[in-house]
């Protein structure tokens, strides 16, 4: 089209950024994006936002900020979409090292978002509730929970699998079940995240049966346990010095048709090196084929590297 004399229009760019957005690529978004700043085409607020959505899959909030304030500079209003978008972003942004920031940064834009006049939606309120549960900002998840129930929202599996989230990583674990009991409740079903987490808060606890029961009670709901729910139950028993225990939950997980994954096996080979016992670790590596059949050379060298490490 350049080379025919032609500029695109603001539209072609737009769409093609959309394009790019919708299919996962927002190195390519942002490529159209300074493209079309290049070409002297001013961007319009469907620009921005569409910009904003491919970041945002990403979880790229650096990026965000910075388009955002060049819509500032632009004088282009941001509107319920822009702010949504970039709340999107920060609670996508799991890589980022102070937590602590970006709670800031999340709450600054839910209040910018009020101010404009505009009203989040239950989407951009999970958000909030994901990146406090994170934090374990108990009170602020709570009052973004308050503000989900107040303006007639109706909160989500979403919503509540965040929160059993936080209270999974607390004191107050029992609580993560509690919000299980309120999803059955509300009519909602349960996936395996739900299921994960109360698992995970018992597990993490030492409180085994009660891992165990709801691991039942999984099952018999009809989901299919993945490999984190096997992994949990791993974990704690070698964590514990179960070993024929977590030995016996993999040779389940196969049976049922679930893969291992390397954090099968960093746990128990990990534990027996925490306790010194880095000769039993070696056993369990050399008799994995029996345990496994399946189970590459390379990931058998892998592990026997990490025995090596775990000495020096």
């Amino acid at each position: 089209m350049k080379k025919g004399g032609f500029v695109p229009e603001r539209h072609t760019f737009n769409t093609l950024i959309s394009a790019y957005s919708r299919c996962g690529s927002p190195d390519q978004a942002m490529n159209i994006y300074k493209r079309m700043l290049e070409a002297g085409v001013s961007p319009d607020l469907s620009t921005y936002n569409t910009v904003l959505a491919a970041l945002t899959r990403g979880g790229l909030w650096e990026q965000s900020e910075k388009v955002l304030a060049e819509m500032k500079d632009a004088q282009c209003k941001p509107d319920e979409l822009t702010f949504c978008s970039l709340l999107h972003a920060y609670a996508n942004g799991k890589e980022i090292d102070c937590m602590q920031a970006l709670a800031e940064k999340t709450e600054q834009a839910f209040l910018e978002l009020r101010k404009y006049g505009h009203s989040p939606d239950i989407t951009t309120l999970n958000a909030m509730v994901s990146i406090y549960g994170r934090r374990q900002m108990v009170n602020k998840a709570k009052e973004i929970l308050n503000f989900i129930h107040e303006g007639g929202y109706t909160p989500s599996l979403t919503t509540y699998n965040s929160l059993m989230y936080m209270y999974s990583r607390s004191r107050k674990f029992e609580k993560s079940e509690d919000v299980l009991g309120e999803i059955l409740a509300r009519g909602l079903k349960p996936d395996a995240i739900s299921y994960n987490t109360v698992i995970y808060a018992y597990c993490r606890n030492s409180r085994m049966k009660d891992a165990l029961r709801v691991f039942t009670e999984m099952t018999e709901s009809g989901i299919v346990p993945d490999v984190v729910t096997y992994n949990t139950f791993i974990a704690s028993y070698a964590s514990n010095n179960m070993f024929a225990k977590s030995i016996d939950v993999i040779r389940c997980m196969i049976k049922h048709g679930c893969r291992p994954d390397q954090s099968t096996y960093n746990s128990i080979v990990d534990s027996y090196c925490k306790r010194n016992q880095q000769d039993k670790a070696t056993m369990f590596i050399n008799n994995l084929h029996k345990l496994d059949r399946h189970i590459p050379r390379d990931e058998e060298f892998r592990l026997l590297e990490r025995v090596a490490q775990s000495l020096t």
